[in-house]
């Protein structure tokens, strides 16, 4: 293991950790209940750890963190439950700011602030870009979602080929909250005009790397559910043995556990592509797209059943990741969608 190496994987199992002991269960529970976003407090306390850096380049103070490095730091992201809007402003908000912040004075002003977490913000992707609509040099965006932190004052929205940022304190900006499968994460609906706007490449890349993000989460919101339940299985005990030892159960945690290696693998390949700059880089993550989320949700389905009864109560909190892989699904364009970008990329690289 090179030395780079081994500090990534420190990094990810202290940022795991971190967020293990800032964002335990009980904490999740009570946002996911009232659908509120996690205190701006610990959401600063997140970014101290050196998330508002992951995605940026040396030229402006960041760690220029590799694909695969990238995907590794996110899938921990996932297993300690991370706000999406948290991921959103590390992989879009700050990798679009830096890239403004030669141009636009306001950029350089909020990147400060961002990467630290004392400036709170959030964002999406869109996966064909028909929210974003360029008009000259500025862009209209009409209701788009975005995940945002508590008060959040800036957004970034990123496609195919165009990213914007957005002042959300600017007068004409509206923003409305509206419910989400997975409560407590911040969801809105955008709709505003700007002229802080990222086009061509440098906008692909960051869409792609967002993508990445989005799916490193997935899987690692896959491989905790697996954990715990193979715990479970361990400790649970019937007729004077462990469940793990009947047949059904042993099957079931088999099966779980090579989705999640196979996500592992195919996660790793999509970010090596990226890394790489490969044609095949579009294809990759179109197909991992449309699978992993809905692999994911099988794993999370076979957990709250390995549980038994506990499996479904709210205390438990299984539900809360299997709401995070949904809400994933639906970002993504949901499994059909998934499929039909899948299968016309495919062709298109035929």
């Amino acid at each position: 293991m090179t030395l780079a190496e081994t500090l990534v994987d420190e990094l990810s199992r202290s940022f795991q950790n971190h967020l293990r002991r800032t964002l335990d269960d009980r904490t999740l529970l009570v946002a996911a209940e009232f659908d509120q976003p996690v205190r701006a407090g610990t959401w600063t306390a997140v970014f101290e750890q050196g998330l508002g850096d992951v995605g940026l380049p040396r030229a402006v103070g960041g760690f220029d963190l590799s694909e695969p490095e990238l995907a590794q730091l996110f899938v921990a992201g996932g297993r300690g439950s991370l706000p999406v809007g948290a991921r959103e402003q590390a992989v879009v908000l700050g990798p679009l700011l830096a890239e403004l912040g030669e141009e636009h004075e306001a950029c350089k002003e909020f990147l400060a602030g961002v990467r630290t977490g004392e400036v709170i913000g959030g964002g999406s992707g869109t996966v064909d870009g028909a929210a974003l609509r360029a008009r000259g040099g500025s862009v209209t965006v009409e209701r788009q979602s975005v995940w945002l932190g508590p008060d959040a004052t800036v957004a970034a929205l990123v496609g195919p080929d165009l990213a914007v940022v957005i002042d959300l304190r600017r007068p004409g900006m509206q923003l409305d909250a509206v419910e989400s499968i997975d409560p407590g994460q911040g969801l809105h609906h955008l709709s505003a005009t700007s002229d802080l706007v990222l086009k061509g490449d440098d906008a692909h890349r960051i869409w792609h790397r967002w993508q990445l993000a989005l799916l490193a989460d997935v899987q690692g919101c896959a491989e905790e559910v697996l954990d715990r339940s193979l715990r479970h299985a361990s400790e649970r005990e019937q007729f004077g043995r462990p469940i793990a030892t009947f047949q059904a159960i042993a099957h079931r945690l088999a099966d779980m556990h090579v989705g999640v290696t196979v996500g592992a693998s195919a996660l790793a390949r999509s970010a090596a592509l990226l890394e790489d700059g490969s044609e095949e880089t579009d294809a990759s993550l179109a197909a991992l797209a449309c699978w992993l989320p809905d692999r994911a949700r099988n794993i999370c389905e076979q957990a709250i059943q390995i549980h038994g009864g506990s499996g479904f109560t709210w205390e438990l909190g299984l539900h809360l990741f299997y709401r995070r892989i949904l809400a994933a699904q639906a970002t993504l364009g949901g499994k059909r969608a998934a499929a039909r970008r899948a299968a016309s990329t495919v062709s298109v690289g035929l």
